[in-house]
C-alpha cells in the first residue's frame, strides 16, 4: 500500500543540494557521452521522490487499482510536479545558465525554461547497460486546453521494451502499448508483460528482442480501436515470422485498457486475459487497411 500520503506537507526544496543537479564541473554532451547520465538519472530520481509528495498523483494511480510502492520504486516511476526548476539557480546566473542549457540540451527542459514532463507521471525506460536513455510520461489532468498532448516521448537513445526482464523469465507475455497500461497489470499480478512507448512505437529491436527471449507467445493488449486493430495485426505478422503465437484483448470497442479498468475495476482484468482471441495479420484486413 502507498502509505506517504498521510506525511504529505508539499515536496520538499531543503532535501536538494544544488551539487546533486550537477552544479559543480559539469561536462559538456559530446559523441563520448551523449546522454549525460549523471544528471539524467539525477531528474528522475527527483521526480521519483516527487510522486510520493503528490497526493493527486498517488490518488491517480489508487483509480487505477496501482497501490504497491515498492513496485513504483522499483520501477523508478515518478511525477514531474513543476518544482524542478525551483530547485535550481536562476538562469541569469552562471550556474543556473550551466545546469538549465544542459536540461535543454537533453530535452528535459523546453525552449521556454519549463520542464519537458511538467504535470506527467514518468516511467524511466533503461537499456541493457542500466541507462536510462528514453521515458513516457502521461498528464494526470483531464480536459486539458485543446491540443495539449497528453502522451509524451522523450528519447536519446531506444532502449527497447519497458520491464524488458519480463522476457527473460516468461514464455507467455503480454504485450501493452504504453508502461502505463504495463503498470497496471503489473500491480493486478501479471508479470509476465512488456510494454512498448506509444502504440506505433514497435519496431526491429522489438522484434529482435522477442526473437531472442524465451516468449513463445504473446498476447496484444492494444486499443480497440481502428488503429489498435491495424497495429496489432501487423505486430503478429512481424511476430510470426519468428515462430512466435499471438493473441489479442477483446476490449469493447474504442476502449483501451486504462479505460477498461477505470469502468470494470482491476478484477475484471482475469476475464478479459483469459478470453483473448486469436489475433493474424489476413489478406482481408490488409485490403481493408489499404496495404494492398
Amino acid at each position: 500500500m502507498i502509505e506517504l500520503l498521510n506525511t504529505y506537507q508539499g515536496h520538499p526544496s531543503a532535501v536538494y543540494d544544488l551539487r546533486w543537479l550537477g552544479y559543480a564541473d559539469f561536462p559538456e554532451i559530446d559523441g563520448d557521452n551523449p546522454t549525460n547520465q549523471t544528471l539524467i538519472d539525477q531528474v528522475f530520481a527527483y521526480y521519483q521522490e516527487a510522486l510520493f509528495y503528490n497526493p493527486r498523483a498517488l490518488d491517480f494511480l489508487r483509480q487505477l487499482g496501482i497501490e504497491d510502492a515498492e513496485l513504483l520504486k522499483r520501477l523508478g516511476i515518478g511525477f514531474a510536479d513543476r518544482t524542478l526548476g525551483k530547485q535550481l539557480p536562476l538562469g541569469r546566473t552562471k550556474a543556473g545558465a550551466l545546469i538549465r542549457g544542459n536540461l535543454q540540451r537533453l530535452g528535459m527542459f523546453v525552449g521556454s525554461g519549463g520542464e519537458f514532463f511538467r504535470g506527467t507521471l514518468v516511467f524511466p525506460n533503461r537499456n541493457e547497460h542500466g541507462e536510462i536513455t528514453e521515458a513516457y510520461g502521461e498528464r494526470i489532468t483531464p480536459r486539458l486546453r485543446p491540443g495539449t498532448l497528453y502522451h509524451l516521448y522523450w528519447s536519446v537513445q531506444s532502449a527497447g521494451f519497458y520491464n524488458v526482464r519480463a522476457l527473460h523469465q516468461f514464455q507467455e507475455i503480454i504485450l501493452c502499448k504504453n508502461p502505463l497500461e504495463a503498470l497496471i497489470l503489473l500491480s493486478a499480478g501479471y508479470r509476465n508483460v512488456v510494454a512498448t512507448l506509444g502504440l506505433r512505437g514497435f519496431g526491429t529491436e522489438h522484434l529482435e528482442a522477442l526473437a531472442g527471449s524465451r516468449a513463445r507467445s504473446v498476447t496484444i493488449a492494444f486499443d480497440g480501436t481502428v488503429k489498435g486493430d491495424q497495429t496489432s495485426r501487423l505486430v503478429a505478422q512481424a511476430l510470426s515470422t519468428c515462430g512466435v503465437e499471438c493473441s489479442r484483448l477483446a476490449f469493447p470497442a474504442g476502449m483501451d485498457l486504462k479505460g477498461y479498468v477505470l469502468e470494470h475495476g482491476t478484477e475484471a482484468l482475469r476475464f478479459l486475459v483469459s478470453g483473448a482471441q486469436p489475433c493474424a495479420q489476413t489478406y482481408e484486413a490488409l485490403r481493408e487497411d489499404g496495404l494492398c
